[in-house]
């Protein structure tokens, strides 16, 4: 197993950085909270559209008050097999730990996604108190399709199609929770973009609403798509003309 590395300066976006999602947020937290309450808590996936938010929230958690006896440890997928001797090592600690998979997904040979499975429920071993795995991914059902999926269904060839969907199923519901993130539409990302242009010290002086959200969205159209990550790349950009 490799050795932990701890991350001197970490990227925690506080409060003032968070836009929207908040019913998704508030889920997110009151389970974090009953964890740090001495709670059994359920592992939790965040799924949905690049750039909305999904691994933010989780970073957040660690700037929240009343969560400093939290640590998030952010596991690669490659170290998957490790983790059962690291929760083992973690397990009756004072500190309550998150283990954090980013951008998860699997390939259909992957064969790394049956560890993932025995660790969120299904060994012999019961997961400590103190310790979950909350996980993101762009996928719902986190195993790629493949073309011989495709070629499967389009051929009727439903019972291997039923035991493809079987086994992503199988994963994804052995998360507790499973919350989705959506891109927002023109309307939703137009005030993400007001609000951090106003956040950033554009004033309605410099640029109205309007033709924030009139250059907001000539800044998507060259390929960032509709997300909070890309309203904010706007106004990086934004504040770099104005000033």
């Amino acid at each position: 197993m490799g050795a932990l590395c701890p991350v001197e300066q970490p990227d925690c976006p506080g409060a003032d950085e968070m836009l929207g999602y908040e019913l998704q947020r508030n889920r997110v937290i009151a389970n974090t909270r009953a964890m740090l309450e001495g709670n059994l808590v359920n592992n939790v996936l965040l799924y949905g559209d690049s750039g909305t938010g999904k691994s933010a929230t989780v970073k957040n958690l660690l700037t929240l008050p009343g969560f400093e006896a939290l640590r998030l440890i952010e596991v690669q997928k490659e170290g998957l097999a490790d983790l059962p001797r690291l929760i083992r090592t973690l397990g009756g600690r004072r500190l309550k730990f998150i283990l954090f998979i980013d951008d998860l997904a699997f390939d259909q040979d992957d064969k790394t996604y049956s560890a993932l499975k025995t660790i969120l429920e299904g060994g012999l071993e019961r997961r400590p108190a103190n310790v979950a795995v909350y996980a993101t991914s762009n996928r719902r059902h986190l195993i790629k399709e493949t073309s011989r999926d495709r070629d499967d269904m389009e051929h009727g060839e439903d019972m291997h199609r039923s035991d493809t969907m079987e086994e992503k199923l199988s994963l994804v519901n052995r998360f507790g929770l499973t919350i989705y993130y959506a891109k927002p539409d023109k309307s939703g990302f137009n005030a993400m973009a007001v609000e951090l242009a106003r956040r950033a010290g554009i004033t309605p002086e410099e640029m109205s609403d309007e033709e924030i959200g009139y250059e907001a969205n000539r800044f998507e159209m060259r390929g960032g798509g509709l997300s909070g990550r890309t309203a904010q790349q706007f106004v990086n950009h934004l504040v770099a003309v104005k000033r």
